[in-house]
């Protein structure tokens, strides 16, 4: 399919202080494109918090995904980390 070399899977991680926010971009079994994010205070015994929303398109989920680091920023986070997930290896079977 054309233009789909252009959609990466892309995962951030923000950092204020003790708290941590974490947004992940990719496609699920089915193919279709979710953000996860996932958010907490490190070492903190309550644990952690998580949402996953499935989109439509890259576009849209991307859309989403600039809206969430537009947010963090807002909230004084730091962006601590970007990086693009290796793809899953073959099959051996």
């Amino acid at each position: 399919m054309a233009g789909e070399d252009s959609k990466k899977e892309l995962m951030l991680r923000w950092q204020r202080g003790d708290r941590f926010y974490i947004a992940h971009l990719h496609r699920d079994l089915l193919g279709d494109w979710c953000l996860v994010r996932t958010w907490g205070v490190t070492g903190s015994s309550k644990g952690q918090r998580m949402s996953r929303r499935v989109f439509d398109s890259y576009a849209d989920a991307f859309a989403a995904l600039e809206k969430t680091d537009r947010r963090r920023m807002a909230d004084g986070y730091e962006l601590a980390s970007a990086v693009k997930p290796e793809p899953a290896q073959e099959p051996l079977l």
